[in-house]
């Protein structure tokens, strides 16, 4: 199992996922939406930006999960190979 992060880095961390999150946004925004005439979304957009954010959310938690394998991989062979 692994340590906890110091404060320092989840701070970091935290700082890198909402950087993330806010440029899928901005990215799927640009995407879809169309017109800022209305109060509301269309309900295009509106199903636009549901997929848009679905297929982004999925191809950074592969990512993530890359990785995260690699990462574990590496851990392991540096420790068999001191």
């Amino acid at each position: 199992m692994q340590a906890p992060l110091d404060p320092r880095m989840q701070r970091m961390v935290m700082k890198q996922e909402l950087k993330l999150y806010n440029d899928l946004l901005n990215s799927c925004f640009k995407d879809c939406v169309r017109s800022l005439n209305n109060t509301k979304l269309y309900k295009e957009e509106c199903v636009c930006l549901e997929n848009c954010f679905k297929k982004s959310m999925s191809s950074y938690m592969k990512i993530g999960e890359a990785f995260a394998y690699a990462s574990m991989v590496k851990g392991q062979a540096s420790q068999a190979n001191p």
